[in-house]
Formats: structure tokens, sequence, C-alpha cells
């Protein structure tokens, strides 16, 4: 009684009641029944004392009422539901698209399950991030129809697509190829698991075959590739720094197998690759100058980790919060930050301070040269700026003092700075 069975027409209705026809075919949906008594006329058999009234004989007839789809779709916490196509020659058939587009906010807080009993390429890559889950189950058939159910209690973990599902950014080809993520295991003949990382001594000799053995390679999805992937088997020289690669075999229940010959002494390292698998166990033989052979499975060295560089990805951006200015701002000095009122009195300070400079070196310094006027003017200049910013940086520090002075606190550093320059010019050249 707490499942509400409804059709794409009945949703139809729910959508578009002017537009989409009332379907014809009967409502899966389970509503309240009520009963309703019907008076029937029933004549009785004549009998001795001839015909009798007619009797009334009360007749029940279920009449149903059309399903509440709205109150249904705000109650429920899940919805499952079950599509098959898109056919243009059914209208209700394009009910579903129309529910995940016009009606997406209803779903909100709702596990939305959406099982595809055709083929599940009839959603967009935008209405299946509307779904929770979206199950491709191929077949209406009773088997189907029950595995899909056990899928959804649990009972039966799904497996991966068997075709491409361009919606998803599924593609079949690329998810049957080597996992480049895998590392690939490497055997031989004479060698079993356990003794990586011992050297064995085996029964070769040199022009004896080593038969190899590559694999399970797995997929992306974790299963043996199909039949047919190729593997190449790659035999490295240590001491020559030459690599030398056997024509490529074919898998079989993802298992790729060869044989070498041990033609020559020394080192030889073979390892396989299945591209983009291109990491396996790798096979160290030792061939001794008086033949004998020995066996070794080791690891491969870890690639180093490449640090990719920060993406930033297109994110929503938040609103500004909005803050009210106070009709008055204050000077207010952070760091090396400097108010541009700040700035410009200083500015105005020194360019005064520079004319008066220059007004006293014509008036009261004028047995100095030219070219010692403005030596002296420059050296004055410089000292203002130097003062200005050396109060920047330790206005942070003068606390309140800084922030009762304001603007006038600049200028007055940088007018400080240029008199004390302008008095060490003075008294060098009265000793002088």
């Amino acid at each position: 009684d707490r499942v509400t069975a409804l059709i794409f027409a009945d949703l139809g209705q729910f959508l578009e009641p002017a537009t989409l026809p009332i379907s014809s075919t009967p409502s899966a949906t389970i509503p309240p029944i009520t009963p309703t008594l019907v008076a029937k006329p029933t004549q009785s058999p004549p009998g001795l004392l001839g015909p009798t009234a007619p009797t009334l004989t009360p007749t029940v007839v279920i009449t149903s009422t059309p399903p509440d789809v709205r109150n249904a779709i705000d109650q429920a916490q899940w919805i499952v539901i079950a599509m098959l196509d898109m056919d243009p020659s059914v209208p209700s058939t394009k009910v579903m698209r129309e529910f995940l587009a016009k009606r997406a906010d209803t779903l909100r807080d709702k596990r939305v399950v959406v099982f595809a009993f055709s083929a599940p390429y009839y959603l967009d890559t935008t209405e299946i991030s509307k779904v929770t889950a979206y199950f491709g189950a191929y077949s209406r058939s009773p088997s189907f129809l029950q595995a899909a159910v056990r899928t959804l209690f649990g009972e039966v973990a799904p497996g991966a697509a068997p075709v491409s599902v361009p919606s998803l950014d599924y593609s079949l080809s690329k998810r049957v190829e080597p996992d480049p993520e895998q590392e690939i295991s490497l055997t031989t003949d004479e060698t079993i698991t356990n003794t990586e990382g011992t050297a064995v001594l085996v029964d070769k000799k040199i022009n004896d075959k080593l038969k190899l053995r590559a694999g399970p390679v797995l997929d992306r999805n974790g299963r043996p590739v199909p039949d047919g992937t190729q593997v190449q088997f790659v035999l490295r020289f240590p001491v020559e720094r030459v690599e030398q690669r056997q024509d490529p075999v074919f898998t079989r229940d993802g298992i790729a197998e060869t044989s070498i010959v041990i033609d020559r002494k020394g080192k030889v390292e073979v390892r396989a690759i299945a591209e983009p698998a291109l990491r396996s166990l790798i096979i160290k033989l030792n061939i001794s100058d008086n033949e004998q052979v020995s066996i070794e499975t080791i690891k491969p060295t870890a690639a180093p980790t490449i640090t990719p560089e920060p993406t930033f990805a297109p994110t929503a951006i938040p609103s500004p919060i909005p803050t009210v200015a106070p009709t008055t701002t204050p000077v207010q000095v952070t760091g090396a930050h400097v108010s541009d009122s700040a700035f410009v009195a200083a500015l105005i300070t020194m360019a005064v301070g520079a004319l008066a400079i220059l007004w006293l070196l014509v008036t009261q310094l004028s047995h100095l040269g030219t070219i010692q006027r403005w030596r002296v003017l420059l050296w004055c200049w410089s000292a203002g700026w130097f003062a200005y910013m050396l109060y920047t940086w330790l206005s942070p520090g003068l606390g309140s003092v800084s922030q009762t002075l304001g603007a006038i606190g600049f200028a007055l550093a940088a007018l400080l700075g240029m008199g004390v320059a302008l008095g060490s010019q003075v008294f060098t050249f009265k000793n002088k």
C-alpha cells in the first residue's frame, strides 16, 4: 500500500494535461477502490399464487479514481522508472525526458533509479546527471525483470556495460583495452610465483628454448582482455644497453605465451607490454661462463609520479556578501598599503619643500655653484622619499599614533627627511 504504480500516460497528464491525450491503456496504478451498490431487478419464477413482485438484488460494481500523481511524487522517497525506447509514434515515450527537464526540482532528496529495458542510449548527459542510478537491462523478459529488481535491492551486483554509451562518455573499445595501471604478471615454465626476488638455477643451456607466459592481462573493467589482444615481449641486454622487441603474440583468455632462445652468455631481462599497459614483472636471466642458467623474478622500478599542475575547474561563483560602507572612512594603513590621500599629501609637501629649499639655495647659499645646488636639491628630494617609505613600513607598529595622524603623518615624515638632509648638507658646507 506504500507503492504507487504509474504509466507514462499518467505522468504525461500531470506534466501537460492539455496537450497529451489520455491513453486508452488501463493505468497500472493501484488506486483506492470505491465499491458502488447498483440495484438490479430480478424476476422470481411464477408460483402457485401467480407472478410475484420483482425483488431488488444489490450488485457490487468496482470503480477506480484517477491517480494523484503530484501527491505520489511529493511523498515518494524512491522513484523507479522503467523505460524502453523513444518511439515518435507513441507520444507518451517522450514523457520521461520532459519529466527530468521540467520537474527536476521535485527530484531533490529523492532516489531516482532508471532501468533501460531496451538500449541505454535514449537519455543525454544532462538527463542522466539528474538520476541516482542508471541501469541497462536490455530486455523486458521475465528473467531480466527479476534481475533488475534484485539489482535494485542489492542482491545482484551490476556488471559493466557491454555496449558504448556516449552520454556517459563510456566507450566500449576504451574499456576493454588493457588497463594502463596494472602490472602484468610474467612467469616461465621453470619458475613459480614464490621465487620472486630469488635466483633459481634451472636445467637450461645455450640454444635451449624458454617458455614465457604473460597474464592474465586485464581490461579497465578488471576482466581479461578480449581474445586477440596484442602483447609484446621485450628483451633487454643490460651490458650492451640494447632492447629487442619480439613479434606480437595474441591473448587467449587474457594469457599470452611465447618462447625465446637462450643464445648468448650474460644477462638478459624480459618484460611484457600490452599497450597502453607498459609495466610487468621482469624475468632476469643470468647465463654464466660455464653455461649455468639462473632465473630471477623481480618487480619493475616504480616510475616517478609527476604531480600535475593544479587546474581550475569552472565552479559556481558565490554571490558577494553585501557590506555597509561607513559614512566617514579613516585612513587605514596595513602593512605596505598606503591610501591615495596619504600619497598625495606627501607628494604636495615634498614639492613645496623642494621649492623652499631651492629658494634657500639661491638666496642664502649663493656662493655654491649650480651643480652643487642641484646636488643638494636631489639629495633632499631622495631623503624625503626615503623617510616616506620608512614611515610606511613602521606605521603598523605605531598603532593609534599612525591612525590619529592619518595622511598628515606621511607628509610630516617626508618633510622631516628633507629637512634632515638639508641640515646635513649645510653643516658640511660650513665645515668646508
